[in-house]
């Protein structure tokens, strides 16, 4: 059995839907376990869930093993207010930058039922030429 050009090029399509499928998976199951565990619920649901969070991680002897970093007292005192203000400014354009992120997800979770569509009947033109050609050899 020889293969061709055209079979690779295909196959790159067709890793590239199970990759994109994997991403939508793990993206779904993220939603569904933070649903499940009642953050999307009242405010009290949602203040208790992050409490249980908190307990969990916690206690796990993973995080625990984790190097605490912090700034020593002595540095943090001797900053110049410049720099303090500095500091200040960058934590808030993280935040920014966080929520530019949660917009993207958000963005592409909205355009993911046309994308599906499309990749799923690619993903089925692709498999019926290769069996043609499967059936033509």
């Amino acid at each position: 059995m020889s293969f061709n050009v055209d079979f690779f090029s295909e196959m790159g399509l067709l890793s590239s839907l199970v990759r994109w499928s994997v991403k939508l998976g793990a993206a779904g199951g993220a939603v569904y376990l933070v649903s499940s565990e009642g953050f999307f619920g009242s405010h009290k649901e949602a203040a208790e869930s992050c409490n249980r969070m908190k307990v969990t991680i916690d206690s796990n002897e993973y995080f625990q093993a984790l190097p605490k970093v912090e700034l020593p007292d002595e540095l943090k005192n001797k900053l110049p207010e410049d720099l303090r203000a500095q500091a200040k400014e960058y934590r808030q354009g993280l935040r920014h930058y966080w929520n530019d992120g949660v917009f993207f997800v958000f963005r592409k979770l909205d355009a993911a039922p046309e994308a599906a569509v499309m990749l799923a009947r690619s993903g089925v033109d692709t498999a019926k030429s290769l069996m043609e050609d499967t059936k033509k050899n």
